[in-house]
């Protein structure tokens, strides 16, 4: 299972994006994604692959928005919600599935905590046995911990095999990206793809 949340955090925050939020209390809180290295069907004819994901955290204990600059009004959660301003491109190294510490550590950083579920300074921090996620995203943050979590894209939920062969069949279709990018027949411009720079032949890594 901590592959599994190892190679997820890594798919989500290496060149994505937060760009919603949910939420059906006390059942549920549901945070979305794009720009994720999941190969998931077009939304639309002609479009590349979708790279939205949802992580749906079932009986949230814990949901904390973070801010860490004065860069976004102090209302930036509703408006977040309401798709009013846009999404926060993820800090890579400032994401975890996996560390419960770290979570703590995000928390700490923050100028100011807004607590949707406990209450700040008070309620208990991720602990490992929950299912739990905390981020950056340039000025703002979350810090969540939940009885569980599941993976969502448009057609249902993903186990963690189906998350594991979405990220392999992702980088199959980076391969061939870049090897039509010159081509006279070129898959549609994806913007994963476009900063997944290839600085080597076959090798998966981020310029």
């Amino acid at each position: 299972m901590d592959e599994y949340l190892r190679g997820l955090e890594s798919s989500i925050s290496d060149v994505g994006h937060w760009t919603w939020w949910t939420e059906n209390l006390p059942d549920a809180f549901q945070v979305e994604f794009a720009g994720t290295l999941l190969w998931n069907p077009p939304l639309d004819e002609g479009k590349p692959p979708s790279g939205q994901i949802a992580l749906c955290f079932r009986k949230p204990r814990l949901v904390y928005f973070l801010t860490l600059s004065d860069a976004v009004p102090g209302d930036w959660p509703d408006r977040l919600r309401r798709d009013d301003l846009g999404s926060f491109g993820l800090d890579d190294d400032m994401f975890t599935l996996t560390s419960a510490g770290f979570c703590g550590q995000l928390v700490a950083k923050a100028a100011s905590v807004q607590a949707l579920v406990g209450e700040a300074g008070i309620t208990h921090l991720p602990a490992p046995g929950e299912a739990f996620l905390g981020f950056h995203a340039g000025p703002v943050g979350l810090v969540i911990a939940a009885e569980s979590m599941g993976v969502f894209n448009h057609q249902g939920e993903l186990d963690p095999t189906a998350v594991v062969e979405s990220n392999r069949r992702w980088w199959t279709y980076w391969r061939e990206y870049w090897r039509r990018i010159d081509s006279p027949d070129p898959l549609p411009r994806d913007y994963a793809c476009e900063v997944t720079i290839p600085s080597a032949p076959d090798e998966e890594r981020r310029s």
